[in-house]
């Protein structure tokens, strides 16, 4: 998917990361790695960080990333990071009522919680009150 050119010093960044993780010809796991709401522009310092600091996410199981999406229809995020609190919000639900999947669901909403500092502080579009400047 083409996204637009950021200007200098901003990129993108990919809640679902790493795309060799994510088969393209299967319509679910593209929709669910390119969505909007988890495709954030950031500044390059702070994404570059992220990513020296913490690994990976594991990759959500079907049923979950069906669940992420359908969440996400239904409320159609308009802020920047709803789209990362109603994942997690999803996952926690799903944690209490999927059984042995539900560590996989709890684990994945913590790396979401982590990358939000992240993605907060790498915001370009906040004003420096926002960023704790």
């Amino acid at each position: 998917m083409e996204r637009p050119h950021l200007g200098k010093g901003l990129n993108h960044h990919h809640l679902w990361w790493t795309k060799r993780s994510y088969n393209y010809l299967n319509p679910l796991e593209e929709k669910f790695r390119e969505h909007s709401a988890f495709v954030l522009p950031m500044i390059k310092e702070v994404h570059v960080e992220l990513h020296e600091d913490i690994g990976p996410p594991p990759k959500p199981t079907p049923y979950q990333m069906y669940a992420i999406l359908g969440d996400i229809a239904l409320f159609k995020p308009q802020e920047r990071t709803e789209g990362i609190y109603r994942a997690i919000s999803t996952l926690n639900i799903l944690a209490k009522i999927d059984g042995e999947p539900s560590v996989n669901a709890l684990i994945i909403a913590d790396h979401l919680t982590q990358q939000l500092n992240y993605i907060n502080e790498g915001n370009p579009y906040a004003s420096p009150n926002e960023v704790g400047g």
